[in-house]
C-alpha cells in the first residue's frame, strides 16, 4: 500500500490548501499504481532552515512500481494539470520512495 507523507511550511502555506492537495493525491497515487489502499499523512515541522514550501514523497512497495520514471511523470504530469486548473500557487517537489518492506495489519 503506497504512503503519501506531505511535509509543507505552515508559514507559507495554510492548512486548508495541503488538504486539498491531500483530497487530489490520494485518489490520483491510487489510480496511478492500481492500489486502491492509499493513505496520506501530512505535517509541518515545528523547527524550519531553508525549507521548501511542500514536499510530497510517495512511499510504496519497489516490487509495485514497473517503470519509476513512467509513474513519476505522470504523476507531476496530473498535479501541473490540476494546479493549473485549481490554481493552487505553491511549488511542489514530488519524491517516489521505492520501500522493501513487510506489512502487518489488524494485529
Amino acid at each position: 500500500m503506497p504512503i503519501i507523507r506531505i511535509d509543507y511550511d505552515n508559514d507559507k502555506v495554510k492548512d486548508e490548501e495541503i488538504v486539498k492537495l491531500s483530497e487530489f493525491l490520494q485518489p490520483l497515487v491510487a489510480e496511478k499504481t492500481d492500489i486502491a489502499e492509499v493513505m496520506v499523512y501530512a505535517n509541518y515541522p515545528h523547527i524550519k532552515y531553508k525549507i521548501f514550501p511542500i514536499e510530497v514523497f510517495i512511499e510504496m512497495p519497489a516490487n509495485k512500481i514497473e517503470d519509476r520514471q513512467k509513474l513519476v511523470k505522470s504523476i507531476r504530469s496530473e498535479i501541473e494539470s490540476w494546479k493549473e486548473k485549481s490554481g493552487f500557487s505553491h511549488l511542489i517537489n514530488l519524491t517516489l520512495i521505492p520501500m522493501d518492506w513487510d506489512m502487518e495489519f489488524d494485529i
